[in-house]
């Protein structure tokens, strides 16, 4: 196939080549993961979403084609990719199941940790096992007092001999019932609290770590399989060498991996609106009432035509602030504009392509009602919406005041 003659789905487009500068890299690799997600990951989902289990099935497909290093080291069995060539992986998993979506973010954002500001004994011990799918891990910031306030945390880290004692709990915590590690936030110095985001560090704690208690793993309206679940921390004794990076800077560590966490969740909601604006074009072509075509209405075009100009801008809007990491470029606005945009038109677009379906689209028959009930999870997550509406205000708000 003429990957430069292919729509967004891979469909051949004759007479439309793709821009110059077109990455193909990036087009065979989504090809790559949309063959395996159909072939190996589809069959399992019915399963996954009644038990609200992550199948090993699933996590071996996923690991063998590099789903859990894709930006992750090459050293250590990573993909060694950046954040254009992770975006397109996201997409095409959440087209068949937003959740395998879940199990990757979450790989590469603890990995991307880890690979960071991990020392050399961290990076050999933990990044090898996240690569190959055997050892997921989770990274856990949000508390049962509240969510995005990430330097609001009451979790504490007193110093013991050659360990540390953590008290506290992390509530919502995606993953957290099928990662083997976590990367937990802490109050490492108490005395440090005149500025909330000093004196927060980062740790590695083992699910088998003393003091480690899981709670439970909640039943979520959508994203079932994810393991969003809570724990707590009760004078939890990890050694001193599992702290993550330097003391003090955890907050602003976790902050050097939003635009990641945004993009990723931009990424994963054209996936969801995508797979479901295809689902509703192929339930309507062929279909009438009263004597007449449904793909003939005009009030139904317009509704399929706005779905598509909005997802376009939503890509572009992604493409955008993934090129922009990855060439080194900060770009937390552009992010938070691609993550805002992205994750309420999937809101918007699933429900209406569920309404499209009819009466059938209320039933697990249609991979339409998985996702208009996952999508809800994306724009609360990695920010919400209206947390993220202030980091795009406040940008606007310092450009002002450099011209003023």
């Amino acid at each position: 196939m003429d990957l430069r003659n292919t729509d967004h789905n891979g469909a051949a487009v004759p007479g439309h080549p793709r821009p110059a500068g077109w990455d193909h890299d990036i087009e065979r690799l989504r090809l790559a993961i949309r063959e395996m997600a159909t072939r190996d990951i589809a069959p399992h989902v019915g399963r996954g979403e009644l038990d609200c289990v992550f199948p090993d099935e699933v996590r071996a497909a996923m690991a063998a084609v590099g789903c859990f290093g894709r930006t992750l080291p090459v050293e250590f069995g990573g993909e060694g990719q950046g954040l254009r060539a992770f975006a397109a992986q996201q997409e095409e998993l959440a087209k068949v199941w937003p959740t395998a979506a879940v199990a990757a973010t979450w790989a590469n954002l603890s990995g991307r940790l880890i690979s960071r500001y991990g020392d050399a004994e961290q990076r050999e011990e933990l990044l090898p096992g996240l690569v190959d799918g055997t050892r997921l891990g989770a990274v856990a910031f949000t508390e049962p007092h509240g969510g995005s306030d990430a330097a609001g945390i009451r979790t504490t880290a007193i110093p013991n001999g050659d360990h540390w004692l953590l008290d506290g709990a992390k509530r919502m915590i995606d993953n957290a019932a099928n990662a083997a590690f976590i990367v937990v936030s802490a109050r490492s110095e108490q005395d440090d609290v005149a500025v909330r985001r000093q004196g927060i560090s980062l740790f590695i704690v083992h699910r088998d770590d003393p003091g480690f208690n899981y709670q439970r793993t909640y039943r979520t309206l959508g994203l079932r399989a994810a393991g969003v679940g809570w724990f707590k921390l009760e004078s939890c004794r990890i050694p001193q060498g599992r702290m993550l990076g330097e003391s003090g800077r955890g907050f602003y560590q976790m902050m050097d991996m939003v635009e990641f966490g945004r993009i990723g969740v931009a990424a994963i909601c054209l996936g969801m609106t995508e797979a479901s604006l295809a689902s509703a074009t192929r339930f309507l072509v062929g279909r009438s009432t009263f004597g007449r075509l449904l793909s003939e209405n005009d009030v139904i075009l317009s509704q399929v035509a706005d779905i598509r100009i909005r997802l376009d801008a939503a890509r572009l809007l992604t493409e955008r602030a993934a090129a922009l990491v990855d060439a080194g470029i900060q770009c937390q606005s552009e992010s938070a504009m691609a993550k805002v945009y992205a994750s309420e038109l999937a809101v918007e677009a699933t429900a209406q392509a569920l309404h499209l379906h009819g009466g059938i689209g209320y039933t697990d028959e249609c991979a339409v009602e998985m996702h208009a009930r996952d999508a809800h999870a994306f724009t609360i997550g990695e920010g919400t919406s209206e947390v993220l509406r202030m980091v795009v205000g406040r940008h606007e708000m310092s450009k002002a005041g450099t011209t003023a």
